[in-house]
Parts: structure tokens; sequence; C-alpha cells
């Protein structure tokens, strides 16, 4: 009976070790700074970036950058440490980028882009519900995080863009 009592004991230690290294801060490495931010994107995309703009919400920090042109999106998540590692990084041609993403605040519609059209306004529309989000119409570059209610959808069902006049206008995402 001491026998198994001990194996079954041995077992549960190596379960909770696994479980430990496997959730450990190891991956979060990346220091709370703008800087190593950009190093670590420049580093994965292997050519220099421009930061746009960048916000944080909870324990993710959204970066909207440009390189070569295309405009492109980091997200990084805040583990225990203190520390950052990368959830996503990537670019394109979209000029406006969108998703619905959770922090620890909370839900969010996320908006980002490059303002060309010198957008004032957008009408966001999530299932039944409708979101407005005020942009400043001569910033070069928007990144909004919008507080939406409980949803699955992992993008906004429509968005509508619109001048300083109310003026619709055709943007592509």
């Amino acid at each position: 009976m001491k026998k198994w009592f001990w194996i079954i004991f041995i077992l549960i230690l190596a379960g909770i070790g696994i479980f430990l290294y496997q959730t450990t801060p190891e991956k979060y490495t990346i220091e709370d700074s703008l800087p190593s931010i950009e190093a670590v994107m420049e580093d994965r995309l292997e050519q220099p970036i421009d930061i746009r703009e960048q916000v944080k919400s909870g324990d993710r920090w959204f970066v909207l950058f440009e390189t070569d042109k295309t405009l492109g999106m980091g997200e990084f998540v805040q583990g225990k440490n203190g520390k950052y590692a990368v959830e996503v990084i990537g670019h394109g041609s979209k000029p406006v980028r969108q998703s619905i993403i959770e922090t620890s605040e909370g839900l969010y519609l996320l908006v980002a882009g490059k303002n060309e059209q010198q957008v004032a306004r957008i009408d966001a529309k999530i299932e039944h519900l409708n979101y407005d989000i005020k942009l400043d119409p001569e910033a070069p570059y928007f990144l909004t995080l919008t507080p939406i209610n409980g949803t699955q959808r992992a993008e906004a069902t429509s968005l509508s863009f619109y001048d300083q006049n109310g003026k619709e206008l055709e943007l592509k995402y």
C-alpha cells in the first residue's frame, strides 16, 4: 500500500512540475518598452518598421506599424512577470484592419488603419448593435479600442466610414 502511495505521489508531483514548466513566464521576455517591442517586430519581420500608433489595454499591447508602405499590426500579451510575449505580428495591403479582441479589461472592437481619406467617424455594426467611433480626421493613422457587448464574432458585421461632413467614404477592410 505504501509503495502505491509513493508512486501516485511522485506522479502527481511530476504532473505539477510539467504544468508549471509549461506555464512559466519564460516566453514573456520582451521588456515593457516601445523600443523593445519595435526591436522584436523588426527581428521577426526581418526588416525595419515605423510605429505609427500604439495602445495598451489590460494585459495586451497593440501596435500599428508601417513597413515598405504596407500596414501591419502587432499584438503582445503581458505575463505575470510584467514582460510581454508576441501574440501575433502581420502586415499586408489592407488600409484598415479590424477584429474583436479580449483583454483582461473586457471585450473590444479594434479598428486601425491609415487615414488617407480623413475619416472622422466609423459606424460599426456587430450583430444587432451599433457602435459609433469618433476619430481625428487630421491624424494620419488611427488605432481604436471600443468596448463592446459579448459576441462570438471575430470581426464586426460591417463598418461604414464618414468624413467630418458626414459623407460616407469607401474604404476596404
